[in-house]
């Protein structure tokens, strides 16, 4: 009995070996120490990992800022060297994942993190302008802009402020010299950035010696299209023609189409304006148009590119619609034109210009119009060095990370909801967040991808007007990155 008791004692001694054995093989382990602060935002990080003799170890780690220094290998001892752009409270995340090679269900896991304060970044980079167009007179309009996104702004005009403001029509009730003002404020909360420009305007000359004459005529080119031209006998520089109160600015000619029947009322305005000079004229026909649905409309939208180091960058969206097919005339006001749908231009000198496109459908139909942007934003902040147009709904440059599966935000710019559509060859997991230029995370949700065509709808109805990049996650992988824009 005795020796029996002795063979079990033994039995179980060694299986209680073997399994704190079998726990101690699944232990994985990973620290990280308090960081060490440069300059300008610098800081360096050592950490230690430890993971089962003879196991095969991947290291990550995310800074918190976006960046991700991932797929260190089989290392036991790391030093993080990284740089953040933007002061602020950020977190250092980093995981170590193991597994037994020669039986694969056999890993661990293991994360650390540590907090990180950068508040020694003290460049600031913001500048702002402001400039004024003369409507008459007594009334200007306002805009002014900044070369990066703020947390806050405001005019000044004449002492009054006006919050949350960067451009608006605005109407003296008093001659003088009046002083306009453009205030704005970095995104920065832990070292606040600030800039202010300011211009003079004065009111206080007349139009006594105004020479200046303008007319302009609507031509029925069908019962409910016509074509406007306005004329002036002098020179000018600045522009525009409005039909039934619309205002289409920096434009002297245009195909336009009346929706409905009736009496419609087109002006033509211009003016001119120097040093010492303010000269305007504006005039007014009615044009009577039978109605009639529209057969066709020329229409597309331009913006700056957001994200991309060189501001002189454009892109553009063609939405124009009728009875294909269609032909196209492109006038970039530099001397050249295209005759393609999706044109891409760049200029020989980046400047402030005006785009205009015809279109003509296979019923003759034919419409204009003409986006004005840059023109109305006078300054550096806004010059077009090249333009690329793209087909409605496509989401530019926009490609996973293996090349394989195509992303697409339709409609791209999107009025009210969106849906993120793509053809998946397995299903998985993928986190879906909109964050803005800041970075601050606009909204997140998770979802199950289905293999085949998946369409999920995407909450853009909630965002306001803008530029927004939508991310795509999938497990550790690195984001897939999308433009979004919100009309």
């Amino acid at each position: 009995m005795k020796k029996i008791s002795t063979h079990l004692f033994l039995l179980c001694l060694i299986i209680s070996s073997f399994s704190v054995s079998k726990i101690q093989a699944q232990n994985c382990f990973i620290s990280l120490s308090q960081p060490i602060y440069g300059t300008n935002g610098n800081v360096v990080i050592t950490g230690q990992a430890s993971f089962p003799s003879g196991w095969n170890s991947n290291i990550d780690v995310n800074y918190g800022d976006g960046s991700i220094n991932a797929s260190i290998y089989n290392q036991t001892s790391i030093t993080l060297n990284h740089t953040y752009m933007v002061n602020g409270n950020y977190s250092i995340t980093a995981y170590i994942q193991a597994f037994n090679p020669l039986d694969t269900t056999q890993s661990c896991f293991s994360t650390a993190v540590i907090p990180v304060t950068i508040n020694n970044i003290n460049t600031c980079n913001l500048q702002t302008s402001v400039n004024y167009y003369v409507v008459s007179q007594n009334t200007i309009n306002i805009m002014a802009n900044a070369n990066m996104p703020v947390i806050n702004q405001y005019l000044v005009i004449d002492g009054q402020q006006m919050p949350y403001a960067d451009s608006t029509f605005y109407t003296f009730t008093q001659s003088g010299q009046h002083q306009i003002c453009y205030y704005a404020s970095s995104a920065d909360s832990l070292n606040p950035c600030t800039d202010t420009a300011c211009v003079i305007y004065d009111n206080t000359n007349n139009n006594t010696n105004c020479n200046l004459q303008v007319s302009v005529s609507a031509t029925a080119l069908s019962s409910n299209v016509a074509q406007i031209a306005g004329v002036t006998n002098s020179i000018y520089n600045y522009s525009f023609i409005t039909i039934d109160g619309q205002q289409f600015s920096g434009v002297d000619t245009m195909t336009y189409t009346f929706n409905n029947a009736g009496q419609h009322q087109v002006c033509y305005y211009a003016s001119y304006q120097d040093s010492s000079t303010f000269c305007s004229d504006s005039s007014c026909v009615i044009f009577n148009s039978n109605g009639g649905p529209t057969s066709c409309q020329a229409s597309f939208y331009i913006w700056q590119d957001s994200l991309n180091t060189n501001t002189t960058v454009w892109l553009g969206i063609n939405n124009s619609t009728g009875t294909p097919p269609l032909t196209y005339f492109w006038n970039f006001s530099d001397g050249s034109s295209s005759n393609q749908a999706y044109p891409v231009h760049v200029f020989n000198t980046p400047g402030n210009y005006v785009i205009c496109l015809t279109i003509t459908d296979a019923n003759g139909c034919s419409s204009s119009m003409c986006d004005s942007s840059a023109l109305l934003r006078l300054s550096q902040l806004a010059q077009i060095g090249s333009l690329a147009i793209y087909p409605p709904g496509t989401a530019i440059g926009l490609k996973s990370e293996d090349g394989n599966i195509s992303y697409n935000v339709l409609p791209n710019p999107a009025e009210e909801n969106s849906n993120l559509v793509f053809t998946s060859t397995k299903a998985e997991q993928m986190e879906v967040e909109a964050v803005n230029l800041l970075g601050a995370s606009l909204f997140k949700f998770n979802v199950q991808s289905n293999i085949g065509s998946n369409n999920i709808e995407l909450p853009t109805k909630e965002l306001s007007s803008g530029y927004f990049l939508l991310k795509l996650t999938k497990g550790k992988q690195k984001p897939i990155v999308l433009r979004l824009i919100k009309r």
